[in-house]
């Protein structure tokens, strides 16, 4: 699944509001050659800001050439601070997974990613997630680390970064239950300070189901609660995925 284009894409929807300017979803490595993808995100925010909602929802097609090889384009829907629905943004974005020699604990890959065509004040963004798992026992833990830039004229020179960690945990051949954690770290001028940051915590679902001989269809449902002041108060995510094996 392409997860850092929705960490992006909900940056970008809620640029206004830094405190849920995050991602709340957690990628693993995943990619398979002749792998076409279709992916649906959504992301609902109550009381980002005062008493407002807020929503993003984007789409995204993505194709895995090789084994660590996957390119993706997609577009934003955003609702910011209930304003209203637009269709106002494209992203584009290159996935690596490395090898992995047998004294490596964990798999790991990174994810680049590229925002832009936004509405006006609002900058283009490049943003870069590393990403490991390892399996311990039963349990898949995996970690996430990003690293976001505003471009373009008039854009700040600070790099925001935040960590996402989830444990998972397979309930069925179908389904899995995990734990969710995502926090801002800060920027690299202002750095830690986590009491002052977004940080967010709450269980996450997820579930799949075959169809035909080569395709599946997936579901990740989650619902993750602010643990700071400056969190919006919870967050739910909603995300609908396609694949096929060509």
């Amino acid at each position: 699944m392409t997860k850092l284009a929705a960490a992006v894409a909900v940056g970008f929807a809620f640029a206004a509001t830094p405190a849920f300017a995050q991602s709340v979803t957690v990628d693993t490595p995943d990619i398979l050659k002749g792998r076409f993808e279709v992916e649906t995100d959504s992301v609902y925010a109550h009381e980002v800001v005062g008493d407002e909602d807020a929503y993003a929802h984007q789409a995204v097609a993505a194709y895995s050439f090789t084994d660590n090889l996957r390119l993706g384009v997609g577009v934003i829907v955003n609702d910011p601070v209930g304003e209203g629905a637009r269709a106002d943004a494209y992203l584009a974005e290159v996935r690596f997974e490395g090898p992995r020699p047998a004294w490596m604990p964990f798999e790991w890959g990174l994810i680049g990613s590229y925002i832009g065509g936004g509405p006006d004040g609002v900058n283009d963004a490049v943003a870069l997630r590393a990403i490991a798992a390892s399996e311990i026992g039963p349990v898949t833990l995996a970690a996430n680390l990003d690293a976001l830039r505003e471009v373009g004229g008039g854009a700040s020179d600070d790099v925001a970064f935040d960590l996402l960690i989830e444990g998972r945990l397979p309930i069925t051949e179908a389904f899995m239950a995990a734990l969710t954690y995502s926090g801002q770290l800060g920027t690299d001028e202002e750095f830690g300070a986590l009491g002052s940051l977004g940080q967010y915590l709450g269980p996450t679902l997820y579930a799949s189901r075959p169809i035909g001989a080569n395709s599946a269809i997936g579901l990740e449902a989650g619902l993750l609660f602010g643990l700071t002041e400056e969190s919006a108060d919870a967050i739910g995510k909603v995300n609908l995925t396609w694949a096929s094996q060509f």
